[in-house]
């Protein structure tokens, strides 16, 4: 029989798409075995590194405990009521993690431990007095103590608001007595300070820190500060010291610039706390040749006043009583940080240097 050539075209075309067929098979066999061997190699070194990393984390433990410290989850210090959690970490040499350790407490701070008898955290709970405690952890032959500052609790005592950044020193100024209020209730945070009050207040913590007595034989020096003014007693002392200017009126119910308050301060303080001049000018609105300068420098110079972020001390800027209240709790702190026991150059029998014509009435809306 004759071949047909068609049946044999046919053949071969049949024979080459097997072979393609074959051909791709082997290649994905070839390239699954790849992978495969692959995934088996890669597993073997996660398999070989994991070996190598527990036998280190047990070579390491097994060196042993050489020292031991105590973490907290945040400052050191709470609110009375507060909660703190401590964590015991023990220093194996070449890396550190949490340990068991005993817990105890130390201190004349109230404080209670919860969870903390056999423990890697311990829960502390303050009372509700303010104070300093030890709390202390003990793991094998090592031991690690932390203090922790139960603080008071801020309320408010007045009936309008006081800001957050003030409040500290509000409340320490009235809980000494400096600072009192109006007679409705109110603190008045953002009413100006007047003259008037500053040197009642600068008085005040004169007197708290036992470095002034009342005045005495006070007559009527300033025709706007009658004797039935607040301020007649403070206003007084200040004329005998030398401490505010001679001039008819004080000024006393309008409001104090910060240059005021500067110049009132240093002439308290000036030559008690002894300060190295600057010969530099320091803020911009204050050059060497300012009334102001001396008194700006000795505020600055003692961090009791130190003038604003944009470089300039704001010299004619009025004092709201928020932030009269920070600069005298300022004063009142660089005079126990100082341990200032007398003021240099006062005079308790001072006399009064004039006398001004009595005034009608007071103004009792400028109560410190």
């Amino acid at each position: 029989m004759d071949r047909n050539p068609q049946d044999d075209k046919n053949r071969k075309m049949r024979y080459n798409r097997i072979k393609s067929k074959s051909n791709s098979m082997h290649k994905y066999l070839r390239k699954k075995t790849a992978i495969t061997a692959a995934a088996f190699g890669f597993a073997a070194v996660l398999t070989a590194a994991s070996a190598v990393t527990f036998h280190t984390f047990r070579a390491a433990v097994s060196d042993g405990l050489i020292g031991i410290r105590i973490n907290a989850d945040g400052p050191l210090s709470m609110e009375a009521g507060g909660s703190l959690r401590l964590t015991a970490e023990g220093d194996y040499g070449t890396m550190t993690m949490p340990v068991q350790a005993r817990w105890s407490t130390h201190g004349d701070a109230a404080v209670t431990l919860a969870g903390c008898k056999k423990a890697k955290e311990c829960t502390v709970t303050a009372g509700e007095d303010p104070g300093v405690t030890e709390i202390e952890a003990e793991a094998e032959e090592y031991s690690a103590t932390v203090m922790v500052e139960i603080t008071e609790i801020l309320r408010n005592p007045f009936t309008d608001d006081v800001p957050s950044w003030a409040l500290p020193s509000v409340l320490h100024m009235h809980k000494l007595g400096v600072i009192k209020g109006y007679d409705d209730g109110r603190f008045g945070a953002g009413d100006s300070m007047t003259h008037g009050q500053v040197v009642t207040l600068l008085t005040r913590i004169l007197q708290h820190a036992n470095l002034t007595r009342d005045p005495q034989n006070c007559s009527q020096v300033y025709e706007d500060v009658p004797s039935s003014h607040y301020a007649f007693q403070p206003a007084c002392l200040f004329e005998q010291q030398g401490w505010a200017d001679p001039a008819p009126r004080l000024e006393a119910d309008a409001a104090a610039p910060r240059a005021a308050v500067a110049r009132f301060v240093h002439r308290v303080l000036g030559k008690t706390i002894p300060t190295v001049p600057s010969p530099e000018q320091i803020f911009d609105d204050v050059p060497t040749s300012h009334l102001s300068f001396a008194d700006t420098a000795f505020t600055n110079a003692t961090g009791i006043m130190t003038g604003n972020p944009s470089g300039d001390f704001g010299v004619q800027e009025p004092v709201n009583r928020a932030a009269g209240a920070v600069v005298m709790a300022r004063v009142l702190d660089t005079i126990e940080n100082r341990e200032v026991k007398a003021l240099e150059g006062y005079r308790p029998a001072a006399p009064q240097q004039s006398s001004a014509p009595s005034s009608a009435s007071s103004s009792p809306s400028s109560a410190a």
